[in-house]
């Protein structure tokens, strides 16, 4: 997973367009418009529909900028377990985007380490939140 694109399509999906966030990042527009598009094949998902005026995020894209919040912490999560430390990480996530969050960031971590254990638990009080621990 590069991180680094995810960065960036979270900077496109605040600034609402690309060149806002090329502006924020630092950036060239056609830096940004790259790794966008290639975030979008790593996942084979369109994130964001381009148009003359800026972007608006598609299905996946809205799943991914709701996980956002906890991109920091599964980046760490998936350098911690790289190192082969243990211990157990919570995760949380609402509604009906639970299955797409977890494909576009989860899926990369597990499959570089298949010795992690992941327990989701739904909370059937509060639906919209699911809690998921990795040992």
């Amino acid at each position: 997973m590069d991180w680094d694109r995810i960065r960036v399509f979270l900077a496109v999906a605040r600034a609402g367009q690309i060149l806002g966030a090329a502006q924020q990042l630092g950036l060239n527009h056609a830096t940004v418009g790259r790794h966008l598009t290639a975030l979008e094949e790593d996942l084979g998902a369109k994130l964001v529909q381009r148009q003359t005026q800026g972007c608006t995020l598609t299905p996946a894209g809205e799943a991914l900028e709701a996980a956002g919040g906890s991109i920091s912490q599964w980046r760490a999560l998936s350098a911690d377990f790289a190192r082969g430390a243990s211990g157990e990480v919570n995760a949380f996530v609402g509604g009906s985007r639970v299955n797409s969050v977890w494909n576009v960031v989860e899926k990369p971590i597990l499959m570089q380490n298949p010795n992690v254990q992941k327990i989701i638990i739904q909370d059937a009080a509060q639906p919209w939140k699911t809690t998921i621990t990795y040992k």
